[in-house]
């Protein structure tokens, strides 16, 4: 349940638009690394850390089913990739075979901005990110 709580928030901020929590999937060590593989999903604008704990089967995702819009009216498949630890940005990948709609792949990201929990030892501000196809916003320093 947190984790789609997390998601939600996150894909709130980087979409303007909310998920049905109804229509998620956890995907969790060697079962996301699996179906990440099966769908040929390149990882290339994930965070390093986000890579490397998916390729030791130690990553955790949450599937997103026709949770996102594609520029011809369809409606695609978006992974939740939460990191390892706090601090580091947090990634939805899009399953979109034409996430531009011109044939090209994604060449950027595209992130929110900074945003997180406070705590007694202070803000844990992160950002939220996809792969961009123009409008290219790197995450700030959080």
């Amino acid at each position: 349940m947190l984790m789609i709580l997390e998601a939600q928030q996150g894909f709130n901020e980087l979409f303007k638009t909310t998920f049905n929590p109804d229509k998620t999937q956890l995907l969790v060590g060697a079962d996301l690394k699996k179906f990440l593989d099966e769908k040929k999903k390149s990882l290339n604008m994930a965070p390093a850390e986000i890579r490397v704990s998916i390729e030791n089967n130690q990553g955790a995702g949450l599937l997103i089913i026709g949770g996102k819009p594609d520029k011809k009216g369809g409606m695609h498949d978006v992974i939740y990739l939460r990191p390892p630890r706090f601090g580091i940005r947090r990634f939805f990948a899009t399953l979109d075979p034409d996430p531009c709609g011109d044939g090209n792949p994604a060449t950027c990201e595209f992130c929110s901005g900074c945003s997180g929990e406070s705590s007694p030892g202070g803000t844990i501000g992160t950002c939220v990110c996809t792969e961009g196809c123009g409008g290219c916003r790197p995450c700030p320093g959080c």
